[in-house]
């Protein structure tokens, strides 16, 4: 991280490195702070929002959710492969052509049925997958990260979806 962030911040690394547990102002009211675990991280989120301890069963909620998906992880990997594309076309554009041409839609009813989903969505698609464009040569990788784009892919369409309701009632 201060490698990514030293020309952004004031302090020396070996200071960063001593302080991102309890946290670091990396800009005007942005602190970065590295948490471990699931009970650090709503430590975390209730030291920075209301300080009242009745938040914490729909900040443990979302962070199980955080937890089983891995998206966040997911995420990044994806993003530092594809930024590396230099292909002239995003892979997200070409999984959604593929979702289109296939009609796949994702089964939102539970976690469990959205896995199975998408676990068929990754055969159906790899299967017609005939581009050069994945930064794999392994089949096994690039059906894992195909898999990989189609979970980012649920969780975009899902918080899409969310807002869009939430839109709709305001």
């Amino acid at each position: 991280m201060f490698s990514s962030l030293k020309d952004l911040i004031s302090i020396p690394e070996n200071e960063f490195s001593q302080k991102i547990s309890d946290g670091i102002a990396v800009a005007n009211n942005i602190i970065l702070k590295l948490t471990y675990g699931t009970e650090e991280m709503i430590k975390a989120i209730v030291q920075f929002t209301t300080h009242t301890p009745s938040v914490l069963n729909p900040i443990e909620n979302t962070i199980s959710l955080i937890d089983k998906w891995d998206d966040l992880w997911i995420a990044y990997s994806v993003a530092s492969l594809e930024t590396t594309n230099f292909s002239g076309f995003s892979n997200v554009d070409l999984l959604n052509e593929k979702m289109t041409l296939l009609n796949l839609k994702f089964d939102f009813s539970n976690y469990a049925n959205l896995v199975s989903s998408i676990d068929m969505m990754t055969h159906q698609t790899t299967s017609i997958w005939k581009e050069n464009s994945l930064p794999f040569s392994i089949t096994s990788d690039r059906i894992l990260y195909i898999r990989d784009l189609l979970f980012l892919k649920a969780c975009y369409q899902k918080i899409r979806e969310s807002h869009g309701d939430k839109q709709r009632t305001q």
